[in-house]
Formats: C-alpha cells, sequence, structure tokens
C-alpha cells in the first residue's frame, strides 16, 4: 500500500468511523480487564494491607484498607513463634532439588520412550499413563510403609529422592511428546560423528527440549513448594 493510499483510507469517513469503533472497543475490553484483575488481586491486597496492621485495628469495623498505624510486630512476632528459619531453608532445599531430579530423570526416561524402539514400548508407556488415574492416596499407607523401612521418617529423603526415579508421569509424557518433534536426523548426524547415546541426550537434545525443561522445573518446584500432605505424613 502506498503513501497516498494510505492518507485517502485515514481521511475516508468510513474507515474513520471503523477506527473509532475499534479503539471504543478496545478501551472497553482493557476497562474491563482492569476490573476483573481488581477483583482477583483484592485479597492479596488485602492480606497485605492486614499484616501491616495493629491487631486491634485489624478486628475494628469499618475496615480500612491502608492502615492508620503500619506495623512489623505482626512479622517480628510470628518468626519468634516458630522456627521459621529452619522451615524455609528445608523448603528450599526440598524444592530445589527434587525439582533438579524430577527434570533431569523425567528428561532421561522422556528420550528412552521417544528415542528407543522395542516390541513393549507401548505398553510400559500405557503403563506410566496409568499410574495418572491412581490417586496419591491410594499408595499413601505402602509408600509410608517402605519408608519406614529405609528408616526415612522425620528425614528429607522421602520429599527427595522419589524425584530422581522417573520425575513423575506427566513430565515424563510433556518431554516425550515434544521430543518427538525433534527430527532424528540430528541423532544420525551424531551417529555418524561417534557420539554415543548419552552425549546425544546431553550435548543435542537437552538443549533442544529447554523450553519443555523450564515447563517442568516451574510445575515441579510450585508442586514441592506448595506440597504440605506428604510432608506431613
Amino acid at each position: 500500500m502506498t503513501d497516498s493510499s494510505r492518507v485517502m483510507r485515514r481521511m475516508n469517513p468510513y474507515f474513520r468511523s471503523k477506527r473509532r469503533k475499534k479503539l471504543i472497543g478496545d478501551l472497553f475490553s482493557y476497562l474491563m480487564l482492569i476490573m476483573l484483575a481488581f477483583v482477583f488481586i483484592f485479597p492479596f491486597l488485602w492480606m497485605i494491607s492486614t499484616a501491616f496492621k495493629l491487631p486491634s485495628e485489624a478486628y475494628t469495623l469499618p475496615q480500612r484498607l491502608i492502615p492508620k498505624t503500619f506495623t512489623f510486630d505482626n512479622f517480628i512476632e510470628g518468626w519468634k513463634y516458630a522456627d521459621f528459619t529452619r522451615y524455609t531453608i528445608n523448603t528450599l532445599v526440598v524444592a530445589l532439588t527434587a525439582t533438579l531430579g524430577a527434570v533431569f530423570s523425567a528428561a532421561l526416561v522422556a528420550y528412552g520412550f521417544a528415542r528407543f524402539r522395542s516390541r513393549y514400548n507401548g505398553f510400559f508407556f500405557s503403563i506410566v499413563l496409568a499410574t495418572l488415574m491412581l490417586p496419591s492416596q491410594v499408595t499413601l499407607i505402602p509408600t509410608y510403609l517402605l519408608f519406614t523401612k529405609f528408616g526415612w521418617l522425620d528425614t528429607l529423603k522421602p520429599l527427595i529422592v522419589p524425584s530422581f526415579f522417573g520425575g513423575g508421569a506427566f513430565n515424563i509424557f510433556l518431554l516425550r511428546q515434544f521430543l518427538k518433534t525433534i527430527p532424528k536426523d540430528l541423532d544420525e548426524a551424531a551417529y555418524i560423528d561417534g557420539a554415543n547415546s548419552f552425549q546425544i541426550f546431553s550435548r543435542i537434545l537437552l538443549p533442544a527440549i529447554r523450553p519443555a525443561m523450564i515447563a517442568v522445573a516451574l510445575m515441579s518446584i510450585t508442586y514441592h513448594w506448595n506440597d504440605y500432605f506428604w510432608p506431613l505424613i
């Protein structure tokens, strides 16, 4: 489109009216999204506001979003009430270590399902997917007895070690599907250059599936950070 045609189009009343309607529609959409976002973020803002209020002000009516008197005593008293320093360190150790194990082991298992062919490949992959339909409560007692036999109770091992053995069925499925989109010509070219299977996996395929691994890492660290049930058991 030439400059003259653009100028004539802008001067055309039909196109000007169309642009005006589009602008009004966009403004209305953004306004509705901002209002909806405020509805969802308001409880979070209220929680932060209450954290800085005095106890007397937190229970008085009518409530105020902005405290009359800002105080940090709630944080100090809460930190003194329990050993939150140790809790935070434990959570960081479990979340980071388990995420590392889940990402690497899931990628390794997915590589086996995606690249190596055997007569039972589909059968074993179906078994892995079938575990997604098994509630964790079903395996609660056997898992507890197993860790009891290992002598791992009251340690961080039950929360970390299982992540290094597969990384979870969903993570395996996600990485396998991602690996299947990568042409096998890369593997064959690496084989010709003298690379073995592990070198192909670590030097070629892992960098190629980095977006999927980041997604797995985010989901894993979120799960382990928010997990309350298994640490309680």
